[in-house]
């Protein structure tokens, strides 16, 4: 009884996570995208949201937030 109350959790939290996932997508193909600090707030939120599931797009939204990150800060990205 445990387990099968642990499992429907789990479905659930997976379930709210691909919602907010599928929602930020959607916000940033959206006619007023997020912008600035909303925008990098966005894409590490789409990081962790794919990291369980798909590293690819995890790296990504994760090389997108820190290109941003740099830009809003005046830094310049350094390749090594």
């Amino acid at each position: 009884m445990l387990l099968a109350a642990v499992c429907l959790s789990v479905a659930a939290y997976d379930d709210h996570r691909n919602a907010r996932v599928d929602s930020l997508e959607e916000a940033l193909q959206s006619a007023n995208p997020p912008t600035g600090a909303d925008l990098l707030k966005a894409y590490n939120e789409l990081m962790r949201g794919y990291l369980p599931y798909d590293s690819g797009k995890a790296e990504y939204y994760a090389h997108k937030a820190l290109s941003l990150s740099y830009g809003l800060n005046g830094l310049k990205a350094q390749r090594g």
